[in-house]
């Protein structure tokens, strides 16, 4: 008997090699396929048969990032966000929701419909208290527990909607930054920070304020927040705050200056590491030295940029410098001034 965690059965395990025994307990993780060939006493294997999926899914957890419900104050409606296991999701399962009017599911059993691959339900429900619960299926069919039932209550103590988090930079090292996503206290007793791209809650507080550490260079964000009462009950999600982090502020060396005539400078730099099309390149020139009269001699999407400049009509030895901003906008500090050198 063979295993693999892919239907094609590429780079499988031997789990079962002899032996009169046709069953056995395998403590792999899952999704897991297998597939059964007969060797007979010279050795020679027979064909194979087609790979068979086998899954053990869990129940979801009522009120972490698996299953979460969102009272909305003007629609009386209620807004069920549920996330599939990453193993589920890219093997095709998709979400059970039911709703019901008590905890114990005895009465008023509805089915939501829920296409496979949408995870985020609005169910119009109407006035009154209702309860929901979620559960995964396989691709075979097979489905797993319910999930403890979550109740909501629309239009019932629910805080208003927060507006959409911005974010700023508070820290940066070389490879990662700090950033502090803000928005205007909407009176909840708390507020929840969701990852939009992942649908994760990042973090709950109390204030409306969170501070995301170690978030890598040139790397897209995106985040909303849900703010909840006191009794627990959910404001509707916020808008979508977007940011996009720069890339790590450029050294010295990452402009070239060089006299090759009288008056003309060669000036040269190269975009960093992990650019894209979109990646601009921008140097100035300073003829105070402190920048305070810094003129913009070149800003273009160029992969790689060497020009002449021309400082004429004065002896005053000119600086450079250069800064690089992604295709979200976000830019860098500017690299540390450089003088011409003389060729």
């Amino acid at each position: 008997m063979l295993r693999a965690d892919n239907p094609a059965m590429t780079n499988p395990v031997e789990v079962q090699a002899f032996g009169a025994t046709y069953a056995l307990s395998d403590l792999t993780p899952t999704p897991a396929y297998y597939q059964i060939r007969y060797r007979n006493r010279s050795g020679l294997l027979g064909p194979a048969s087609p790979a068979i999926l086998a899954t053990a899914l869990p129940a979801p957890v009522a009120q972490t990032s698996d299953f979460q419900v969102f009272p909305e104050k003007d629609s009386l409606g209620v807004l069920v966000r549920a996330e599939i296991p990453s193993y589920g999701s890219t093997n095709g399962a998709r979400l059970v929701v039911e709703r019901a009017n008590d905890a114990g599911f005895t009465s008023g059993v509805v089915q939501l419909a829920v296409p496979p691959g949408v995870y985020t339900v609005r169910d119009r429900s109407g006035a009154g208290t209702f309860h929901y619960r979620v559960a995964y299926v396989d691709p075979t069919g097979t489905q797993s527990p319910f999930s403890t039932s979550k109740p909501a209550t629309p239009g019932d103590n629910v805080p208003p909607t927060p507006a959409a988090p911005t974010a700023s930079i508070v820290g940066s090292t070389p490879d990662s930054v700090t950033l502090r996503w803000t928005w205007p206290n909407s009176g909840g007793a708390g507020y929840r920070l969701f990852d939009t791209a992942t649908n994760r809650v990042i973090q709950s507080t109390t204030g409306a304020h969170f501070v995301e550490e170690t978030v890598g260079r040139n790397e897209s964000l995106s985040r909303a927040v849900v703010a909840f009462s006191g009794t627990g009950a959910n404001s509707v999600l916020s808008g979508v705050g977007t940011t996009v982090t720069p890339f790590a502020d450029p050294a010295a060396s990452s402009v070239e200056a060089a006299y090759v005539a009288t008056e003309k400078v060669r000036v040269a730099a190269v975009r960093p590491a992990g650019a894209t099309a979109d990646t601009a390149i921008k140097i100035e020139r300073s003829l105070s030295g402190d920048f305070s009269d810094a003129v913009v001699v070149y800003d273009g999407t160029d992969t790689a940029v060497a020009f002449d400049d021309l400082p004429s009509g004065t002896t005053t030895l000119p600086s450079y410098r250069v800064s690089f901003r992604n295709g979200g906008g976000a830019e860098t500090a500017p690299s540390p001034a450089v003088q011409p050198t003389f060729v």
